[in-house]
């Protein structure tokens, strides 16, 4: 999904992030001060704003990485995720309820924590889609 090649050996550590396909891959010495930018974990609640908008503004750094290369070749580019306005209290319980990307929720759901999507459609924070 990310094209690096060997990118982190011109990079500082802020400029690179390491991703893995399942959290339980992440060896302990890539992360020996816990530095990594959104401190995930398998029970992270993504269905909160910081969390949420963190895993957008890191996807879409990528994907402007990626996008660089595809803007030289003159591909199209791959469209960027919204960050998402996520309601109060007070507008949770008036039924003003945050709109996610069912693309995140689907992957987080299937690759990190199963339950998540469910959770979302639960409240409402997804439209179920029809056939």
């Amino acid at each position: 999904m990310f094209e690096g090649g060997a990118a982190w050996a011109t990079r500082t550590p802020d400029d690179y992030l390491v991703t893995f396909d399942d959290f339980s891959n992440v060896p302990e010495y890539l992360n020996p001060d816990a530095s990594f930018k959104l401190k995930l974990t398998k029970n992270t609640n993504i269905l909160c704003g910081h969390n949420y908008n963190g895993i957008v503004q890191t996807l879409n750094i990528l994907i402007q990485h990626i996008n660089v290369g595809r803007k030289i070749k003159l591909l199209d580019q791959v469209p960027l995720f919204e960050l998402v306005d996520f309601a109060d209290k007070v507008q949770l319980k008036n039924g003003i309820v945050p709109k996610l990307n069912s693309n995140i929720i689907d992957y987080w759901d299937q690759y990190v924590h199963e339950g998540v999507k469910q959770e979302a459609l639960d409240k409402k924070y997804l439209v179920p889609e029809y056939d």
